[in-house]
């Protein structure tokens, strides 16, 4: 099934300035301001793109903006954002910004104003030559969240044939409104070749994806014919319905597939093919997600260790002005977690190196050598210390994670008593093969039932197949979660952003840890609590209780059953681990012949 493109946790930001006209002598126009929003593109950070503009109030020096932006939180970016409060019409290109009277411009990042104690800032609004003109007040808020889901399944008939010389290559994406009226797209199926029939996965959507929450909102549905590059796919057509619609449906419903403009301009025309929805199943799911613990107080720690074996080679050199792919891979990282963890101590390790000339070989060293494990200076020191002592490290020829991964195990166990944390351990190595592989899939087994997870970044040329597969290939046994990801520095530093690339699993994680174990967040800190969070949060309180109060009511049938009954229970102990011991003879066999 191809998943959705995001996993939407909407964060809505409203504007308000103080505007004093006497300190700007450069107009004697009406203020007549509007907010503009950018964001830097990727491939040019000096350059910007709109994603967003309030109204304009016109003749106000205090102007309260009634039009909200609504922006998609991603946890694994840091999404700065440019401000701009202008007299104009909004533009897309920023070149063009020159052309307007700009009242004033200020810079931040999305988690400037998210983890600020009231969800809200204040700051100076600076002219373009940096001269005082005000005051900008920027709030955020959570848009409402559903916490429901729809499973369906669709398959379309007589669809309209578009290419020439045989059937189309049909696939379909699905679109959602946002606050200004614009489609904006939450989900892109596989392509089904050479067919007018296509029968697709199931779908399984969040209200959040589906349509942000409100589930009157109108979703499209678009069948496009598929198209190999340079050639752009073509349109079928397309309808419309809503999450409710789809959810509360008394028989499964069937929809005209309509290419609006071939029925404006052809006569008769009917549609371009009916989609038939196969299965719909409307759920209940968890109803919190990562910002919700955040927010709550919950911590994000990070925990670094480094290769420094002999494999390395060449990669720790370091060059002024520039960062050597281990630096880079540690900064990207930490500079997105940074918010996450007030405390700011980031413990930091070598593997297979001696930190002196006597000692032998260490799988699990202090890179701060003769200091404590925990630089409290967060990643700026973890990047100096790394500076000032990797030479100092000799290295040692193998690659073992076992010390590692027992001395991250063993630090997030001593805080389980505390208040809610989650670590990540970043393990930065060049390994092409690790040895003790079994023991290592045992630890990271153990980890999965902890709130821990292990990303380890392969540098260096590779290969790294062999690796790739042992951690991101099948599930590893005896794991409760999906706890470990490999990431190969060479093959995705070059085309997205590491850290995006590394992060974007640990939201899916960190909750899968707190649902397990039925854990809820606390109200936010310091900030506005609706009234909608407050009923969640007190109902899904009440749905734990009911939860325990059950599992409870398990545990005393089965001490009933084990003591009004002592020799069918001892029966059937005796069947289980019979049928234990013939399943664990089986699997020997079968390992002995794939060994042959």
């Amino acid at each position: 099934m191809i998943k959705p493109l995001f996993k939407t946790i909407n964060i809505e930001l409203s504007f308000s300035c103080v505007y004093h006209k006497i300190l700007d002598t450069s107009s004697s126009s009406k203020f007549d301001p509007r907010v503009l929003v950018y964001e830097p593109e990727r491939e040019r950070p000096d350059a910007y793109v709109l994603i967003g503009a309030t109204e304009k109030v016109h003749n106000v020096l205090n102007p309260i903006f009634t039009v909200t932006l609504n922006i998609n939180y991603k946890f694994e970016a840091i999404q700065p954002l440019r401000i701009v409060v202008c007299n104009g019409e909004a533009t897309t290109n920023y070149s063009e910004l020159s052309k307007l009277h700009v009242y004033g411009i200020f810079d931040l990042t999305l988690a400037d104003v998210i983890y600020h104690p009231s969800r809200r800032i204040q700051s100076e609004l600076l002219s373009v030559d940096q001269v005082y003109r005000g005051t900008i007040d920027i709030k955020a808020e959570f848009s409402p969240r559903s916490h429901q889901k729809l499973h369906f399944e669709i398959a379309c008939k007589n669809l309209e044939k578009k290419d020439f010389f045989g059937k189309s290559d049909p696939f379909f994406k699905i679109y959602k409104h946002d606050h200004g009226l614009v489609w904006n797209q939450a989900y892109i199926s596989d392509i089904k070749k050479k067919t007018l029939d296509p029968h697709y996965e199931k779908v399984k959507l969040s209200a959040d994806d589906l349509c942000d929450g409100r589930l009157d909102n109108p979703i499209k549905f678009e069948f496009m014919d598929w198209n190999k590059a340079p050639t752009p796919s073509e349109l079928i057509g397309n309808f419309e319905t809503t999450f409710n619609t789809l959810a509360h449906v008394k028989e499964l419903p069937s929809f005209s597939i309509v290419n609006q403009k071939k029925k404006e301009s052809k006569k008769g025309y009917v549609n371009s093919g009916v989609c038939h929805f196969k299965s719909i199943v409307h759920k209940s799911c968890y109803p919190y997600n990562i910002l919700d613990f955040i927010v709550g107080g919950c911590q994000i720690g990070m925990m670094v260790a480094v290769d420094c074996t002999t494999s390395t080679g060449p990669l720790h050199a370091l060059q002024y002005g520039t960062l050597n792919q281990f630096e880079h891979a540690i900064m990207s990282i930490g500079r997105v977690l940074t918010p996450y963890d007030t405390i700011r101590q980031v413990p930091f390790y070598g593997f297979g190196g001696q930190v002196d000339g006597a000692s032998p070989p260490s799988h699990c060293f202090p890179m701060n050598i003769g200091g404590p494990d925990q630089l409290p200076g967060g990643i700026d020191q973890v990047h100096k210390i790394y500076k000032e002592n990797i030479a100092k490290v000799m290295p040692a020829p193998s690659t073992n994670l076992v010390h590692v991964l027992e001395k991250a195990i063993g630090q997030v166990q001593n805080g389980l008593a505390g208040p809610l944390k989650y670590t990540i351990l970043l393990i930065v190595t060049t390994a092409v093969s690790i040895t003790d592989i079994d023991k290592t899939k045992q630890l990271i087994a153990h980890a999965s039932h902890l709130p821990l997870s292990i990303i380890i970044m392969g540098v260096g040329n590779g290969p790294f197949g062999a690796v790739q597969e042992e951690f991101s290939g099948k599930p590893i046994p005896g794991a409760a979660r999906n706890v470990v990801q490999f990431i190969p520095y060479a093959t995705t530093a070059p085309y997205v952003d590491i850290a995006q690339a590394s992060l974007q699993e640990i939201p899916k994680q960190f909750i899968s840890y707190f649902k397990r174990h039925l854990i809820v967040p606390s109200p936010p800190t310091g900030g506005y609590l609706s009234q909608i969070q407050e009923q969640q949060y007190l109902h899904y309180q009440q749905y734990l209780i009911y939860q325990q109060q059950y599992q409870q009511h398990l545990h005393q049938q089965y001490l009933q059953y084990q003591q009004q009954f002592p020799q069918q229970y001892q029966q059937q102990l005796q069947q289980q681990q019979a049928q234990q011991k013939q399943y664990q003879q089986y699997q020997h066999q079968l390992q002995k012949l794939n060994n042959k």
